[in-house]
């Protein structure tokens, strides 16, 4: 299996695995934080494997030989860490998600600006969704919702617009690869996206 189409199946599960879990915050805001963490962990645990078969099957995420093995770990350990200690980390899960949604709209607004420079025409409504996503991180960072309930509904719908950015914007790019509209790459049989 192609780096582009390991790459592209493993940013879908945890694609998946937000808007799965975005639902379930914005449909039930009331949902207990003990699930809440646990759910984060899920998707953890679930980035872990994903790195993990990808160093144990031999391929590589374009990541330094062995960093797969290293992610993959620190991500267990990270799942494990939120089961065992949930309410620990019950009190941080906003600052923490915050955080996360901040470097996840920071990724995007870079990726935004490289499809831009590569003549990607949906670069505008990448950076749009980039830009979406740090406002939520802000949003979480300075906690100006002191309702537990609006907190868990603002985590819900910033995970469903992450989940759903990221699967609109690797749909896009392989249809246009797919279809060589996409000027600076090129797509041989070997690498189908």
């Amino acid at each position: 299996m192609s780096f582009l189409k390991s790459f592209k199946w493993n940013a879908a599960a945890i694609s998946l695995g937000s808007l799965v879990m975005g639902a379930i915050l914005t449909a039930w805001p009331a949902i207990a934080a003990r699930t809440v963490c646990y759910l984060l962990g899920a998707e953890l645990l679930l980035g872990a494997f994903s790195y993990l078969l990808s160093y144990f099957s031999g391929r590589r995420q374009g990541l330094p030989v062995g960093m797969d093995l290293a992610v993959g770990l620190l991500l267990g350990v990270l799942a494990f860490f939120m089961a065992l200690q949930a309410d620990w980390v019950i009190k941080f899960i906003p600052l923490l998600m915050g955080a996360v949604f901040s470097v996840t709209g920071a990724v995007k607004l870079q990726r935004s600006l490289e499809l831009r420079q590569v003549q990607y025409r949906g670069w505008g409504m990448v950076m749009f969704y980039a830009l979406l996503t740090i406002g939520f991180g802000v949003l979480l960072l300075f906690d100006p919702f002191r309702a537990a309930e609006m907190m868990v509904r603002i985590l819900g719908i910033g995970l469903l617009i992450s989940g759903f950015s990221d699967i609109a914007t690797m749909v896009s790019v392989s249809r246009q690869i797919r279809q060589n509209r996409l000027p600076g790459v090129s797509q041989t049989g070997k690498d189908r996206f």
